[in-house]
C-alpha cells in the first residue's frame, strides 16, 4: 500500500518495490494529493505488471555529462565537444536542481520557457534537442519510466535571419581579382578555393597535393582549429569528390605549399584579414570567410544548376537540408522567375 505525508503545502506520495531483492521506497512529491494518489495509483498498477519503478535520483546534469561521455564523445570530432561542455553548463544553470525522478512535462517547458528569455532560438533548439536524445536513452538504460519530454517547445523568440552572400556580380568580380593576384598573397588562393568550390574551411585548410587531380578534388579530411590539427570532417556527407576547373587546378598545384601541404595551417583570424582587405578594395559588402560557400551556392542555384547537384558538391546529407538552409535565396528565386513568366505570357 501507498503512504502519504503532508509537507508543508506539498504532498508527498511513498510506495514500496522490490529491486534485486531488496525492498526499496520510491518517492515523489506532489502539490496537490489527488496529483499525488494518481502516481501511486499508476505506480502500485505498474508494479503488479512487473515494470521496474526504481527511478534514479540522478541530477539531469549529471546524467546529461555522463551520457555524452558515454555515447558522444568517442563519435566526435574535438571542437565539437565544446558545444556540450555549453549544454552541461546550461544544464547545470537552468535545471540545476531537476533529477531525473521529478522531471514532468510542466517542470520542463517551465524551465525551457525560463531559458529561451536568455538565448537565441537556435541555441534552445541545440539543447533540446540534445537533451531529447539524452532521455531517449535514459528510458533505455533505465534511469527514468516514461517519456515526459517529447511535447516540449521551443518558445524563444524567431528570427529569420537570412545568410549572407554575395551577388553573382560581386562574385565574378572576385573571383577575376583572385586570379589577378595569386601571388600576391597566400591567402588569397585559399579564398579562391572556398570560393569555387564551397568547402568548410577546415576543408580548404587540410587540402593536399594528392587530393587535387584530373580537375577533381577529393575533401575526405578537415583541419581543425580546436587543437591544430587534421581531424576527420564534420559529417561522413562531407566526404565528396567534386569538379573544379582547370585553371583552379593548375593554381592549387603551382603554389603549394610543399610537398604534404596546399595551404599553411593556420586560424581564421589569419584568412579573415585578408578577405575583408581585398572586398574593401573591390568595394564588395563585407561578408565572412564562411560566406563565401553560402555565396558558392548562391551562384550555382543562380545560374540554373540543380539542387540536388549543389547539395550533394557542398557535403550536405540530402536536399531537403540544403532547401531549409538556403530556403530565402530559393524564395528569392521563385519570385523572380515567377516575375519572368507573367512577362512572358504577357508578350
Amino acid at each position: 500500500m501507498a503512504s502519504f505525508e503532508k509537507r508543508g503545502k506539498k504532498w508527498r506520495a511513498v510506495v514500496s518495490v522490490m529491486e534485486a531483492g531488496a525492498r526499496k521506497k520510491v518517492s515523489k512529491t506532489f502539490t496537490l494529493k489527488r496529483e499525488a494518489e494518481a502516481w501511486a495509483t499508476e505506480m502500485e498498477s505498474d508494479r503488479n505488471k512487473g515494470v521496474v519503478l526504481v527511478e534514479s535520483d540522478m541530477l539531469l546534469a549529471d546524467y546529461f555529462q555522463k551520457w555524452y561521455e558515454q555515447y558522444r564523445k568517442p563519435d566526435i570530432r574535438a571542437s565539437t565537444t565544446n558545444t556540450y561542455h555549453t549544454q552541461v553548463y546550461r544544464l547545470n544553470k537552468y535545471f540545476g536542481d531537476v533529477r531525473l525522478n521529478n522531471m514532468s512535462s510542466a517542470l520542463l517547458q517551465e524551465r525551457f520557457n525560463e531559458f529561451a528569455k536568455d538565448v537565441s532560438y537556435s541555441g534552445v533548439t541545440t539543447l533540446l534537442t540534445r537533451l531529447k536524445a539524452a532521455l531517449n536513452d535514459a528510458i533505455l538504460d533505465g534511469y527514468v519510466r516514461k517519456n515526459v519530454w517529447s511535447r516540449l517547445k521551443n518558445r524563444a523568440e524567431f528570427s529569420e535571419k537570412k545568410l549572407k552572400f554575395m551577388s553573382a556580380t560581386d562574385f565574378k568580380k572576385l573571383q577575376n581579382y583572385l586570379y589577378a593576384h595569386i601571388n600576391d598573397d597566400e591567402r588569397n588562393l585559399m579564398i579562391l578555393t572556398a570560393l569555387e568550390t564551397g568547402a568548410r574551411q577546415g576543408e580548404v585548410l587540410a587540402l593536399t597535393p594528392s587530393d587535387v587531380q584530373d580537375d577533381m578534388i577529393s575533401i575526405t579530411k578537415s583541419f581543425s582549429q580546436y587543437n591544430m590539427e587534421v581531424t576527420l570532417p564534420k559529417t561522413k556527407e562531407s566526404v565528396r569528390t567534386i569538379t573544379i576547373s582547370h585553371r583552379l587546378q593548375n593554381v592549387l598545384l603551382e603554389h603549394s605549399y610543399n610537398d604534404q601541404q596546399i595551404f599553411r595551417h593556420c586560424r581564421n583570424g589569419y584568412i579573415a584579414f585578408q578577405l575583408r582587405k581585398v572586398l574593401k578594395e573591390l568595394a564588395i559588402p563585407d561578408v565572412s570567410y564562411h560566406a563565401l560557400r553560402h555565396s558558392h551556392v548562391s551562384f550555382l542555384l543562380y545560374n540554373g544548376v540543380a539542387l540536388e547537384y549543389v547539395s550533394k558538391r557542398i557535403g550536405h546529407k540530402n536536399p531537403k537540408i540544403t532547401l531549409e538552409v538556403y530556403a530565402h535565396l530559393l524564395k528569392e528565386r521563385e519570385i523572380n522567375e515567377s516575375e519572368k513568366t507573367i512577362e512572358l505570357l504577357n508578350e
